[in-house]
C-alpha cells in the first residue's frame, strides 16, 4: 500500500504537462435495503489519467454549429479514493463467509468526533477506462460517461486513542479476500463545468459488495473541483472555437468544390 502512496504523490509531479487532473472533493452518500449502516462526512478522489479523443481514429463524433461542439473520449485512469465515516466502522466476516460493516465495540478505544475528521477511513484503489462525451457551448460544458473500475487494492483505517496514546489500525481488504466487495464495478457518471467549476455526480451502477455475501448497498457521490477554463481546455484538446469564422470560410468552400 505504500508504494502505492508513493505513486500517488509522484503523480504532481505530472500536474503540468495534463496527465494528472486536479483531486476532487465529494459528499458520499448510499442507497440499498442496507445503506443505513454507512455514516460518511466526506471524501476526496486522485485520478491519474490522461483523455484520447476518439474523433482522432476512426470512431468521429464532432460537430461544430453556433459554437456547440460535441466530441468523445475514452480516458484510462488509476484513482485513489477516501471515503471518511463519522463511526468507527469496521469490516468484518462472520462464520459463513458473509461480510457487514460493524461498529468497532473495543472498551480500551476511545473515538473522539471532530470537524473534518474521521474515526474510520475507508479507501479504493481503482483502475478503469472511461468512455465519456461532452457537449460544449461557450463557457459550458455538459458532459455524460460509463466508466468500467477493477479495484487493486484498499484498506480500513480506524483512528483512535487507547490509554494515553494515539493508534491507528488498518485491515488490508485483500488480506480477507476482499471481504466481498464487487472489485469490478460499473460507475455512471455526469459532469457540468461552468468556467473554473466543475460539479460530478456519479453513481455506481452495481451493488458494492456481492449478492448474498454482503450488505446491499449502492454508493453515489456529488463533488466538485476545479479545472481549466472550457476556452483553454478545448484549445488544449484540439477544438478552437475561437477560430470559427476561419473554419466556416473553409467548409463552404469545400462545398462549392462539391
Amino acid at each position: 500500500m505504500k508504494k502505492i502512496q508513493c505513486l500517488f504523490l509522484l503523480a504532481f509531479l505530472f500536474a503540468n504537462i495534463g496527465v494528472v487532473s486536479s483531486q476532487d472533493y465529494r459528499y458520499y452518500f448510499f442507497d440499498g435495503d442496507d445503506s443505513e449502516q454507512l455514516n460518511p462526512i466526506w471524501g476526496w478522489n486522485l485520478p491519474i489519467e490522461y483523455d484520447f479523443r476518439l474523433d482522432r481514429t476512426k470512431l468521429k463524433h464532432r460537430y461544430e454549429k453556433n459554437k456547440l461542439l460535441f466530441s468523445s473520449f475514452i480516458t484510462p485512469s488509476l484513482s485513489y479514493e477516501n471515503i471518511y465515516m463519522n463511526d468507527q466502522l469496521t469490516i468484518q466476516m462472520d462464520s459463513t463467509g458473509v461480510a457487514s460493516y460493524q461498529t468497532d465495540d473495543n472498551p480500551d478505544r476511545t473515538y473522539e468526533k471532530k470537524f473534518l475528521s474521521y474515526q474510520s477511513k475507508h479507501r479504493f484503489v481503482n483502475i478503469g477506462a472511461m468512455l465519456k462525451g461532452e457537449v460544449y457551448f461557450n463557457s459550458i460544458s455538459i458532459g455524460v460517461g460509463i466508466k468500467p473500475t477493477y479495484m487493486i487494492g484498499g484498506n480500513v483505517k480506524l483512528r483512535y486513542t487507547e490509554g494515553d496514546e494515539r493508534q491507528k489500525t488498518t485491515i488490508r481488504y485483500k488480506d480477507n479476500d476482499y471481504f466481498n466487495l464487487n472489485r469490478f464495478q460499473m460507475l455512471g457518471v455526469v459532469t457540468l463545468q461552468v468556467s473554473y467549476l466543475k460539479l460530478n455526480f456519479g453513481r455506481e451502477l452495481m451493488p458494492m459488495f456481492q449478492e448474498n455475501l454482503g450488505p446491499s448497498i449502492f454508493k453515489n457521490y456529488v463533488s466538485f473541483d476545479f479545472a481549466m477554463p472550457l476556452s483553454r481546455s478545448a484549445k488544449k484538446k484540439g477544438f478552437d472555437w475561437m477560430d470559427k469564422d476561419n473554419d466556416s470560410e473553409d467548409e463552404d468552400e469545400k462545398m462549392k468544390d462539391i
